[in-house]
């Protein structure tokens, strides 16, 4: 996502490893390339495959920069805003089979729109004067 709105997702079963997040990254990378966007900033949780020297590599490569958000901050991550706004619509679906879901996953996506995605950087925006100087963040 950007604060313009979603730029891609990917619906997949089962865990994502690096390889996988790779092969994401590298459809990623075509969508940014496409829309001649150059030195991306992706900021990614501390999952451990997101820091593999692959991925790493990889994201610079492409003349993009990693940045990886401290542990226990989902509130500097905007996406979290995204994902917890995605699980609301998908639950509402009440999808009943996997088919039912994916569906649900795939039409929902349309309802978080760009002014979404931006109040979601802005409210990620707000905690950054506390982080900044250092204060306790009261999520």
């Amino acid at each position: 996502m950007s604060c313009e709105g979603m730029v891609n997702f990917k619906i997949r079963e089962g865990a994502y490893n690096a390889e996988c997040f790779l092969e994401y990254l590298l459809e990623i990378f075509e969508i940014i390339q496409a829309r001649e966007i150059s030195e991306v900033y992706l900021v990614m949780d501390n999952v451990p495959f997101h820091k593999t020297a692959l991925v790493q590599n990889t994201i610079r490569a492409f003349n993009h920069v990693p940045i990886y958000l401290p542990p226990y901050s989902p509130f500097l991550n905007p996406i979290e805003n995204l994902f917890s706004k995605w699980k609301g619509l998908v639950r509402q679906a009440n999808s009943r089979t996997a088919d039912e879901l994916f569906s649900s996953i795939e039409a929902s996506s349309t309802n978080i729109t760009s002014n979404d995605c931006l109040g979601f950087y802005r409210h990620m925006e707000s905690y950054l004067p506390d982080c900044i100087q250092g204060c306790p963040v009261e999520n």
